[in-house]
C-alpha cells in the first residue's frame, strides 16, 4: 500500500510562520464540501482537486484507494450514486487546521433516519491549492459494543479480538 506523501506548500497564505495553501475560510470550505455531498455534485470536488488526486476510502472493512481525476471521477459518481440510494444526509463539522490541511468530522442519517453514519475527512492542499488527498473515513450504523447487535457485528468481523474483548469486559462487569 502506496503512503501518503507529505506536502510542503508554499503559497501567499501564512499560518503558525508556515506557508498555506488552504481556503482562507476553511468553515466555509468544509460547508460547501457538505453541500456537495447532500446534492450529489461530482463536479465541484472535481474543480477543487489536483490532477494527480488521491482520494481514500476507508469504512465498515473496505479500504479504496483511486489514484489521478480520470480514476477518482467514476469512483466519486459510485459513491455519490450509493449516497443518493441511501437516502443519506449528513451535517459536517470543521474540527482541525494545518498549513496544508484541514479536517472535519460528519454524521448524518441514511434510509430515512432508520440508520446512522459518522466518519472523518483529511483534505490535504498541494502548493497551487488543489487538494492532493481527500481521505475519508466512514462507519455506517455504529452501535455500543454492549448492544448484542454491535458485539455481533465485531464478532463476525474480527472473531478471535473480539471475543478476547468480550471476555474482558464481561469480567469487569463481575
Amino acid at each position: 500500500m502506496n503512503k501518503p506523501q507529505r506536502f510542503h506548500s508554499p503559497s501567499p497564505a501564512v499560518t503558525d510562520g508556515l506557508t498555506s495553501p488552504i481556503p482562507d475560510d476553511p468553515a466555509a470550505f468544509v460547508a460547501r464540501a457538505q453541500l456537495a455531498t447532500n446534492t450529489c455534485d461530482t463536479e465541484w470536488p472535481m474543480t477543487i482537486y489536483a490532477p494527480a488526486i488521491r482520494l481514500e476510502t476507508i469504512g465498515d472493512g473496505v479500504h479504496d484507494v483511486h489514484e489521478g481525476a480520470d480514476a477518482v471521477r467514476p469512483a466519486l459518481e459510485s459513491l455519490y450514486r450509493w449516497f443518493a440510494a441511501a437516502d443519506a444526509t449528513i451535517s459536517k463539522t470543521l474540527i482541525a487546521t494545518s498549513h496544508d490541511t484541514v479536517v472535519n468530522t460528519w454524521e448524518g442519517t441514511l434510509f430515512g433516519g432508520r440508520q446512522t453514519t459518522y466518519g472523518a475527512e483529511l483534505w490535504r492542499f498541494d502548493q497551487s491549492g488543489h487538494v492532493s488527498h481527500n481521505l475519508l473515513y466512514a462507519s455506517i450504523n455504529p452501535k455500543p459494543s454492549a448492544n448484542p447487535l454491535g458485539a455481533l457485528r465485531m464478532l463476525l468481523g474480527h472473531p478471535r479480538p473480539t471475543w478476547t474483548y468480550l471476555k474482558v469486559r464481561l469480567r469487569q462487569r463481575r
